[in-house]
């Protein structure tokens, strides 16, 4: 399960249009159904009806919408008062880089960049190492 899976799901759902809810999450029409797809293979049911356009949900879909939307308002609200409580998105740099570059260069910047803002306190980074889809998607989601 993934997060991103419910929010495709969501966006599906307002739109009912796989290929306007894929261009709306940033990503092609193939790879945007294959993930509704990971997520009803997930929950063992179907949850849009496919026959019709534009598409509908299914009676198991208009119940998982509602816990959907739920989930990930909660998630969002989680994060962001946590972030905002306890003062941990502070003073913390957050990168999202290919492979390469994360293994090759961040670790020395993220060294020089500590060494020159020592006197400033202590400095947190976040490095997400990932494909390209995905950096993107965590740059598009604010992540």
């Amino acid at each position: 399960m993934e997060l991103k899976w419910l929010e495709d799901f969501i966006s599906l759902a307002r739109s009912g249009s796989f290929s306007r809810s894929a261009t709306e999450r940033h990503v092609t029409q193939p790879a945007f159904s294959r993930r509704i797809q990971a997520l009803e293979l997930w929950l063992g049911v179907a949850l849009i009806d496919r026959s019709a356009y534009p598409t509908r949900l299914t009676p198991a879909g208009r119940q998982f919408r509602e816990v959907a939307e739920e989930t990930v308002r909660q998630l969002h609200a989680v994060r962001q008062g946590l972030q905002d409580g306890t003062g941990s998105g502070a003073g913390t740099i957050s990168v999202a880089a290919l492979h390469s570059p994360a293994l090759t260069f961040f670790p020395r910047w993220f060294a020089a960049i500590q060494a020159r803002t020592a006197a400033l306190g202590s400095l947190g980074s976040h490095l997400l190492p990932d494909n390209f889809h995905n950096c993107m998607q965590a740059f598009v989601e604010g992540g």
